[in-house]
Formats: structure tokens, C-alpha cells, sequence
């Protein structure tokens, strides 16, 4: 599927938004996922698994409305508002996340509160990326690798601590 593949509206708390035909054709949605690493540099946890889930099946003009009119933090209202909408609300079955961390493979969780597993998924995400957030954030300069199983787009040099970097220096202007 693509996002640019036919959609359909869908109401929600917060207005009419679209989402892909195909997905939302079936009785049923299964949800996988992994423990994406951009979500603990981008979206600071929030909503860490409902947003990844209402994405994955958002027409193009959702997906823009999300990433590009609101920022990462602020556009969290519309992923939680498609989830908690009726339509989704009756086909939603359960979620599986595949768990990889820097310490590797960590074991998969299934549930079909997806609130439950957004809070499972985020303590073991601060549990084992937090300290070493932490102490990378501690040092003024650095280029830090990050060698662990990620999605392939964002294992380049330093994805995840060059946004600490410009943290770090951001925090020193103001």
C-alpha cells in the first residue's frame, strides 16, 4: 500500500480525515510493528505505538496534515484521534511488536489494548536507550554510532545522538 492509493473518509473527534481503502476493507486489523528508534528522538514516547499504527494506513492528506502542518509532537491529537474513531474502534484486532534494542533482540508483545502496549514499550525504550541518552547528552561534542537493530533508513552515523547534539547546543542559546 501506498499512501497515495485510494482513501476513505472517516469521522473522527476532530473532523472528517483519510485514511487507505485496502487496510480498512478487512473485518479485521493485526498491527505489527518494531521499537522504531525515531520515536524516542522525534516524538519524545508520546502515543509511541498508536502513532506508528494510525500512519501505517493514513491517506496522504492525513500523513501531511501530521507531518507537515503540526510537527511531530503537536500532530500526535491526529493519530490518537483516527485510532479512537468508530471505524477503526470496530476493526481494530490487536497489535505485535517486534522489541530491538541496542542490546538486541528483546521478544515480541502482543495485546489488544494498544494503550497498554504504547506503556509497556515505552519504559523498556527508556530503560534501554535512556541512560545512554543520557550520558551521550552529558558530553558537549561528540559523534556518536549507534550500532543496534534498527530499521535500515535510520542506523546511519549518529542518527539518533546528532539531535542530542543540536539539543545540547540549543539548550546552551537559550
Amino acid at each position: 500500500m501506498a499512501a497515495i492509493d485510494r482513501g476513505v473518509p472517516i469521522e473522527t473527534d476532530i473532523g472528517t480525515l483519510y485514511v487507505l481503502k485496502k487496510p480498512y476493507d478487512a473485518d479485521w486489523i493485526i498491527h505489527t510493528h518494531n521499537t522504531d528508534v525515531r520515536e524516542i528522538y522525534c516524538h519524545r514516547m508520546i502515543d509511541r505505538i498508536i502513532k506508528p499504527f494510525a500512519m501505517s494506513y493514513a491517506r496522504i492528506e492525513t500523513r501531511a496534515a501530521y507531518h507537515y502542518s503540526f510537527g511531530p509532537r503537536a500532530a500526535n491529537f491526529i493519530a490518537r484521534a483516527i485510532f479512537e474513531s468508530k471505524m477503526v474502534q470496530s476493526k481494530f484486532a490487536f497489535s505485535t511488536i517486534l522489541k530491538a534494542f541496542p542490546i538486541g533482540i528483546t521478544g515480541i508483545d502482543s495485546d489488544n489494548d494498544l494503550l497498554a502496549l504504547t506503556d509497556r514499550t515505552t519504559v523498556e525504550a527508556l530503560l534501554h536507550y535512556g541512560k545512554v541518552v543520557t550520558l551521550l547528552g552529558k558530553i558537549p561534542e561528540c559523534i556518536a554510532v549507534l550500532d543496534c537493530p534498527t530499521p535500515i533508513p535510520y542506523n546511519f552515523g549518529g542518527v539518533l545522538f546528532s539531535v542530542i547534539s543540536f539539543q545540547q547546543t540549543w539548550t546552551n542559546l537559550i
